[in-house]
């Protein structure tokens, strides 16, 4: 019986730690994600791309106005 709880604290110390470990990859990775996209932000193509969205969005409004009016 002694053996035998101590064998269920060693798994549930394990599957505490593989939580525990999981919970880090999680983080490390989401933290990984939030720099990339900070440093794809802060790029030249990032701004090019942002204009690129902008002027195609400003046409098509335009466009849909004129043909409004006519």
């Amino acid at each position: 019986m002694l053996g035998e709880a101590a064998a269920k604290a060693i798994e549930d110390k394990v599957e505490l730690i593989k939580a525990t470990v999981e919970e880090e990859k999680a983080k490390v990775i989401a933290e990984a994600k939030l720099k990339g996209i900070m440093e794809y932000k802060a790029s030249a193509k990032f701004d090019d791309e942002v204009a690129e969205g902008f002027s195609v969005a400003y046409i098509y409004i335009f466009n849909a106005c004129k043909a409004h009016l006519n």
